[in-house]
């Protein structure tokens, strides 16, 4: 910031948005802001002469009382312009704090203020790339700001204010070079944002602070840190808990049942001939349990290990916790290396070619600012450290790797690709997920003859499904050809072929083939949407993306074949008109306007979008026509009528030979997961792998669960199979508000379809409730990766969710205490994945209801409940709506989903305690 200078850091508290339909000011804060330093504070209520809104009322904590002996706007309003009169006005969020006081001054004829202005959003969200979320009260929790009061107007200016000094001071210690990319990057920021960054471009780096950069081309890039190589040492497994014990200590605490699995695990690392099965509750300290032992063989095996899960949360635990943990016991330096997808890493010179590119809109420059600012703190180059909810937008398929960059590209040494190559060649451990290790488990970095653990094995089966499928994106297709059209047509547009003949073919040729690619691909949209959705969709599932089966017949499988051939035919000519097209540009790079070059970046980041999809298409064109209960195919929609939303996918549910040629290239597999067992029988988990002969043990977590918790089943709620759903989403927010009212605690509920949660949404929207609790909906306030942010950073939110929610998810350390199941988690039986299994059991002569509807129920109920108890500190309730689980025969089987020692009543829901820190033997 410019010495001297005053910065007024402003936050308003107000009725509403809109001053111009009679919305006021009633709280205005301010912390005033010079030389580094907070030099004065101000914090004044103001009458509105009008009552708060309740929504207002419970967001703020003021109330009406309050602010009828405050002084109004007219007699407040000219101190508070003179205090604000020549500062640069700063606020979290500047263009609504700015107009809305300029329009209050503006009633009172007084000039507007702010004429330099800063929005420390923008600079949060440029400065704090690793940040989840840039809501106020979300910043300051992760910067450890005090904020004692949010929306409160006092409370907010001083912590924005806070805020605001910390960027500064962040902005002041990046390299010059990148401070002025910055401020040449900058023009199109709120107010004077750009212009705050152009003033702090001028200052200059230290040599101590430059030495921990490397400039390359111009991009300043965090150096990399070599460890110093740490003197050999060899643990000797331990004999026994004593031994175990005088290892561990006092980073672990050992366990009876956890000495049991490390030894079953180095018997096996050392001469297993079978597969090792270890059903490891929550808790249980499983993932010491298996790398302990493996990494003590290794020592003299030499053998990489592998670890595959089926989360990014376990993935991060083991490399960032679990494992430094191990090689500090050990006294050695480990070599771990997450292993994922090359398009998981920015390519450094496709994002310096689009440094200068005019034509990016607000937000995608302000992305570029941002990766900008992350260039000089990652060591990865792993575009997901940025915590963005979605990916998918055209910028990022520009800037994404896909290659390493070639031996004499200008960016090779410092290619984040290539070194993670390098480090994972290297490694002695190697994590990665199920679906990877699946599709590339014959590739680098996976050794031969590996150690593999198979962690959260209760999903890789379902992954392995997922692995085999051919998918044909058509939607995504048809929006890279949209994109490559519309470059063409803007510079037809404005360029009038003033750059030659050959040019205006070469373009003209891309051009038709886009066109008669994308009449070919809405020829066959059509011809699905007739086929297997038309007329064949209920009105109750027209809400929600739609998933059918289509098992053709000859006639449909011929004209299935002759439409993917005539795009398959089409997609040649299009990649060969692209082909010629960009050697020409390339050729004569210096002729071209900078729309021409623009246009040449968009096609060649829209054609690398497409080849992967291409590649996939084609793996559908060569599928022969089969009558196997296992196989078909599977049409989606994401929106019903929408025929240009529909895609076409290929499945198989019988991985066993697949599995089969997995398994063999490496040593005997260690399957571990909280829910292996599904009502007391692996069975479940065995047929799909094809697993035949193996070693099993059972690991119990030890959890006091008669102090921890919970389980109540409430037999008033309505029969499920009976009740309109209206009717039954009326009842689930009707208890979910009664819950609300005495918890305030965070509630997770649990649901099975995406309607119902918006019919629950829309009710509970209309409850007096909202306002004082932050409600978050699945697919309605946002992406599952969304919500789930908002949720993990919210006190006391409520959160409607389905699908991954069930399992994929982690919550430590009392994050949730009460979880709602509104009904018991069958799948639908019109799910294509749910039919094929169904078809191949029965065609093996079994049930399919008893050998697979009720297991996966069971098993996701059972997850569910593992949400509430990560560890044993946490404690919780689960809450079962569906009184089916007392009234069905079947029903007495999903008992297995919690262990005998958790207590469980029937209690309606007007009568549900309050989760008491510990359960006493009185509690219900």
């Amino acid at each position: 910031m410019r010495q001297g200078q005053l910065y007024a850091v402003v936050d308003l508290e107000t009725t509403g948005t809109d001053y111009a339909s009679g919305d006021r000011i009633i709280q205005f804060g301010c912390a005033l802001v010079k030389n580094g330093k907070i030099v004065d504070t101000i914090a004044q209520n103001i009458n509105p002469h009008q009552a708060l809104l309740p929504a207002i009322r419970n967001l703020t904590g003021i109330r009406d009382k309050e602010l009828a002996s405050a002084p109004d706007f007219q007699e407040i309003g000219p101190t508070l312009h003179g205090l604000l009169d020549g500062a640069v006005f700063v606020a979290h969020n500047v263009n609504f704090d700015l107009p809305f006081i300029n329009a209050e001054f503006a009633g009172l004829d007084l000039p507007p203020i702010g004429e330099k202005a800063l929005d420390t959003v923008q600079l949060a969200q440029i400065l704090l790339p690793f940040a989840p979320s840039y809501k106020l009260s979300d910043l300051t929790k992760l910067l450890s700001i005090e904020h004692d009061d949010p929306h409160q107007a006092d409370s907010d200016a001083i912590a924005t204010a806070y805020l605001f000094l910390l960027l500064d001071e962040r902005l002041r210690a990046l390299p010059a070079v990148t401070r002025q990319r910055l401020a040449a990057m900058g023009q199109g920021l709120l107010r004077q944002t750009g212009d705050y960054l152009a003033l702090m471009a001028k200052v200059g780096d230290t040599a101590a602070h430059a030495a921990g950069y490397t400039i390359t081309n111009g991009l300043a890039l965090r150096r990399e840190q070599e460890a110093a190589p740490a003197a050999p040492t060899h643990v000797a497994y331990p004999s026994g808990k004593a031994a175990m014990t005088q290892l561990l200590k006092p980073r672990f605490t050992v366990r009876a049942r956890q000495v049991k699995m490390m030894d079953a695990v180095y018997r096996h690392a050392q001469h297993g001939q079978t597969p090792l099965l270890i059903e490891a509750a929550t808790g249980s300290g499983k993932s010491l349990g298996y790398l302990l032992p493996l990494l003590i063989h290794q020592q003299d095996s030499q053998q990489q290990i592998i670890v595959t899960t089926s989360t990014l949360a376990l993935q991060d635990q083991l490399a960032q916790q679990t494992l430094p943990a191990i090689a500090a016991i050990m006294h050695t330096q480990l070599r771990v290396e997450i292993v994922k997808s090359d398009t998981h890493y920015i390519d450094l010179g496709q994002y310096y070619g689009l440094l200068g590119r005019r034509d990016l809109n607000t937000g995608e420059q302000l992305l570029m600012m941002k990766i900008l600012v992350w260039l000089t703190q990652t060591t990865t180059g792993d575009l997901q450290e940025l915590q963005l909810t979605t990916y998918r937008s055209p910028l990022f398929t520009a800037i994404v790797s896909g290659q390493e960059s070639p031996v004499d590209s200008p960016w090779v040494r410092v290619d984040f690709l290539r070194r993670a190559h390098a480090r994972q060649d290297a490694a002695q451990v190697l994590i990665t997920n199920h679906a990877y290790f699946t599709r590339h488990y014959d590739e680098a970095p996976f050794a031969r003859n590996a150690l593999v653990v198979v962690d959260e094995a209760q999903h890789v089966a379902d992954s392995a499904v997922d692995a085999l499928m051919a998918k044909g994106n058509l939607p995504r297709m048809l929006r890279s050809l949209h994109q490559i059209k519309g470059a063409i047509d803007g510079v037809i547009r404005q360029e009038q072929w003033s750059n030659g003949e050959l040019f205006r073919y070469q373009v003209v040729s891309v051009g038709n083939a886009v066109d008669l690619l994308t009449s070919r691909f809405n020829e066959l949209q059509d011809f699905l949407y007739a086929q297997v959705i038309q007329g064949n969709i209920v009105r109750s599932e027209r809400n929600q993306p739609i998933q059918r089966l289509w098992q053709p017949d000859a006639v449909a499988w011929q004209t299935l074949t002759r439409y993917l051939t005539q795009i398959d035919d089409t997609l040649l000519q299009l990649f060969t008109a692209l082909t010629q097209l960009q050697r020409y540009i390339t050729n004569q790079a210096e002729h071209w306007s900078q729309r021409v070059t623009a246009m040449a970046a968009t096609i060649s980041a829209a054609a690398e979008d497409l080849r992967p999809l291409t590649d996939d298409l084609d793996q559908l064109s060569r599928i022969q026509m089969a009558s196997h209960p296992s196989a078909g195919f599977v049409i989606q929609m994401r929106n019903y009528g929408d025929l240009r939303s529909v895609s076409l996918h290929w499945a198989q549910v019988d991985i066993r030979p697949l599995w089969a040629a997995v398994t063999r290239r490496f040593a005997p597999f260690i399957y571990v997961g909280a829910t292996l067992r599904v009502m007391d029988n692996w069975q479940p988990f065995c047929q799909p792998l094809g697993i035949t002969d193996a070693i099993k043990m059972v690991l119990p977590n030890g959890f006091a669960y008669k102090r921890l918790g919970r389980v109540f089943i409430t037999p008033d709620a309505p029969d499920i199979k009976e009740t309109p759903p209206a009717e039954y989403a009326h009842y689930v927010a009707g208890m979910i508000e009664q819950l609300s009212r005495v918890n305030h605690q965070r509630i997770l509920v649990l649901f099975n379809s995406l309607s119902l949660i918006q019919q629950v949404f829309d009710e509970m929207s209309e409850l007096s409730l909202i306002g004082q609790r932050e409600l978050l909906a699945q697919g309605v306030t946002g992406s599952v990766e969304k919500v789930m942010k908002r949720f993990k950073l919210a006190d006391g939110a409520i959160l409607l969710g389905a699908a991954t929610f069930w399992e994929g998810i982690d919550l430590p350390n009392d994050t949730l205490q009460i979880l709602v199941v509104t009904r018991l988690p069958f799948e639908p039986p019109t799910r294509p994945l749910t039919q094929l299994r169904a078809n191949f059991i029965t065609a093996q002569g079994g049930n399919p209801f008893y050998q697979d509807a009720l297991p996966r129920a069971t098993q996701r109920l059972t997850q569910a409940f593992g949400r509430l108890f990560r560890s044993r500190q946490d404690h919780g309730v689960l809450i079962i709506l569906d009184r089916r689980i007392m009234a069905e025969s079947w029903g007495t089987r999903c008992s297995t989903i919690y262990p005998g020692q958790c207590p469980r009543c029937s209690c309606p829901v007007p009568k549900l305690p309050k989760p008491p820190r510990t359960f006493s033997p009185a509690f219900p």
